[in-house]
């Protein structure tokens, strides 16, 4: 008589859910986060000399030109003589600077010509982010959303703010 062979029954095993969920949230939080770190701008802190006193310091485009090659951080203003909206710019940048105890570097419009400010800046006044001596953002005084930056210091120190620690 031919023996019976025992059929093993094969049963899956049974991975549990919860693991799998919290490997998929962490994912999803990294993720969240490298986008967040990549993506939005973070304050930067400027360089160290231009913290510590409320100084408009003058530049030539040489000078300019040297703080960017030495890969600093600043405020510039972008001005004009006898223009209003840039005296007001100036007032308001004097208050915030006065506030926060910030050196703003102020070159003339018609310095620009030979910085890397003239790829980002098309009209003055202006006033630009240099990030490790590279343009990071800067007004567009032609610009209707950028109007209320010129119009009050209370949104043009959020735009700041924005960029550089305070």
């Amino acid at each position: 008589m031919p023996q019976k062979t025992a059929k093993r029954k094969i049963t899956k095993r049974k991975i549990p859910k919860l693991p799998i969920i919290l490997v998929a949230v962490l994912a999803l939080i990294i993720a969240a986060f490298c986008v967040w770190q990549i993506c939005i701008p973070h304050p930067m802190r400027m360089s160290e000399t231009v913290y510590g006193s409320n100084e408009q310091i003058d530049l030539t485009a040489d000078e300019y030109n040297q703080l960017t090659q030495d890969k600093a951080s600043f405020i510039v203003f972008i001005d004009q003589t006898n223009c209003i909206t840039a005296n007001k710019l100036r007032e308001m940048l004097g208050h915030i600077a006065d506030e926060h105890q910030i050196h703003i570097y102020h070159i003339m419009w018609a310095d620009i010509s030979d910085t890397n400010l003239r790829e980002k800046v098309k009209y003055y006044p202006s006033v630009a982010i240099i990030q490790n001596g590279q343009v990071v953002d800067a007004l567009d005084a032609n610009a209707d959303a950028h109007t209320a930056y010129y119009n009050s210091e209370a949104d043009l120190k959020d735009w700041l703010s924005r960029y550089v620690e305070l």
